[in-house]
């Protein structure tokens, strides 16, 4: 969480003499009204060695919402080797990789980017919910400094993992799909990693640091046991995980 480390804003260190690499426009158009206050997004890498957020690109938020141009490479530092899975294919271990899985919005008086003023996180998402299924989708983007691909399913007891990614070099959208459904007496949890795009997403803004803000449609799933309690658990913990 953003609250629990120490921030230091930087600036990216891309290399004019890199490859060109893929570029990726990111536009919302909500209301000020639904994150009051908040007048600036910023698009950022975590590197975890230093316990830093590195500046990737940053955008006004007006009345019209905000356009956010990811065109840059990611400091070294927040870049991740891939490496080799036994369950999955991966196509080239030695990729480097870099996830932006929400934006920072800030209350700025001054125009910098002070980590006082951070005031939430915009994340776009969506949900499907049905009497035996439920499941919540979330957009994030992704870095790679080579292209990649990654496939394959993993299974266990009541669960199982698919990913197909396949991305270019540069920023990529990726989509990840936490679900459940019920199959007779069993409850089947899945998760789904893919580049191919999902309808129906919808930008939120989330004021605190530590829930995923419920759209009232499903408010009426929150009953302890349901299948949909179980996947929004689910997804606080891997969310809070990696902010």
């Amino acid at each position: 969480m953003l609250g629990a480390i120490a921030v230091a804003f930087t600036s990216c260190n891309g290399d004019d003499d890199e490859p060109t690499s893929a570029t990726l426009l990111i536009t919302s158009t909500m209301p000020q009204s639904e994150a009051p206050g908040i007048n600036r997004v910023l698009a950022a890498t975590f590197a975890d060695a230093d316990n830093t957020l590195h500046t990737v690109a940053y955008a006004p938020f007006t009345s019209l919402g905000f356009s956010l141009l990811l065109d840059a490479t990611p400091d070294a530092s927040s870049l991740e080797r891939v490496g080799s899975d036994e369950v999955f294919t991966i196509s080239n271990p030695e990729a480097r990789i870099a996830l932006i899985q929400d934006l920072l919005g800030f209350r700025s008086t001054t125009g910098a980017f002070v980590a006082d003023d951070h005031a939430g996180w915009f994340f776009r998402m969506g949900y499907v919910e049905t009497e035996t299924e439920f499941s919540m989708t979330f957009e994030v983007f992704v870095y790679a400094d080579r292209p990649l691909s990654m496939t394959g399913t993993e299974s266990g007891d009541g669960w199982y993992e698919t990913m197909s990614v396949n991305l270019v070099q540069g920023w990529n959208r990726v989509f990840e799909t936490f679900g459940a459904r019920v199959e007779g007496d069993e409850m089947i949890e899945f998760d789904i990693i893919t580049t191919t795009p999902v309808s129906g997403l919808t930008w939120f803004f989330d004021p605190s640091d530590d829930d995923i803000p419920v759209p009232p449609a499903m408010r009426v799933s929150s009953q302890e046991n349901s299948v949909a309690a179980r996947v929004m658990e689910r997804v606080a913990e891997r969310r809070n995980d990696r902010r």
